[in-house]
């Protein structure tokens, strides 16, 4: 796997392409897994122990872009008069690259008018997985995300040990998703707690195998490893 730029695997370890179907609700703490967002590709599929999942901070407490949205798409509030976005255009302004290497206010506010597009779409069609939105010649529209990436750039969380479900990446959809009340959206899971195996205990969310294969290798079919709960083909 390390010719894919993921996870070189040194210790225990499951499939590093495990995608599951959950409601945005339940994700509701984030990882305290150092550097968990800068990882969670490198980390795909790694069995950790520790307290990383003892973290206390919630998501929506501690999401700035939770709040941005929220005040953008329930208070109805311009991008233009919050103090976030504000804070950002004095750092371009200053020489600064903000949100994905913007480097100019024009740019920040592009970006804002894509979240804004984000939500309508996912207002009236319905939260799309990355499959689907590449088959529409859409999806995630960096550069810098390869193909195989981009076919599973959906929210990443890590499992605890008592089969929580806590937020590494992907706070803009995730935000979106809780705003709209989406039943359910595909999650890439990347680190598990090693508690979590040795409890012997099930994940009650059903595994998202059919919509995902690897562009890079034909007939690779998903599957969740030794994860509990899920037999593999």
């Amino acid at each position: 796997m390390s010719d894919l730029g993921l996870l070189k695997y040194t210790s225990s370890y499951f499939d590093p392409f495990v995608v599951l179907w959950a409601p945005p609700s339940e994700i509701e703490r984030v990882t305290g897994r150092p550097n968990a967002h800068k990882n969670a590709w490198t980390m795909a599929g790694l069995v950790l122990d520790g307290d990383w999942d003892r973290n206390d901070e919630r998501f929506v407490d501690s999401s700035e872009w939770y709040r941005c949205l929220l005040e953008r798409h329930v208070d109805d509030i311009a991008w233009s008069e919050m103090s976030a976005i504000q804070s950002r255009v004095v750092r371009v302004r200053n020489g600064e690259r903000v949100m994905d290497n913007r480097t100019s206010e024009t740019g920040v506010f592009e970006r804002c008018r894509y979240l804004d597009r984000l939500y309508t779409n996912m207002k009236d069609h319905g939260y799309q997985t990355q499959p689907e939105l590449l088959a529409q010649g859409r999806g995630t529209p960096y550069e810098k995300i390869l193909p195989y990436k981009k076919h599973y750039h959906e929210v990443a969380v890590d499992i605890g040990r008592n089969g929580e479900l806590l937020f590494v990446d992907g706070r803009h959809r995730l935000s979106l998703a809780k705003i709209l009340d989406v039943d359910r959206i595909p999650v890439r899971v990347v680190a598990v707690h090693e508690g979590f195996l040795e409890s012997k205990r099930t994940l009650e969310y059903e595994f998202a195998e059919t919509e995902y294969g690897h562009p890079l290798c034909p007939g690779y079919k998903p599957y969740a490893g030794n994860l509990p709960g899920h037999e593999s083909s």
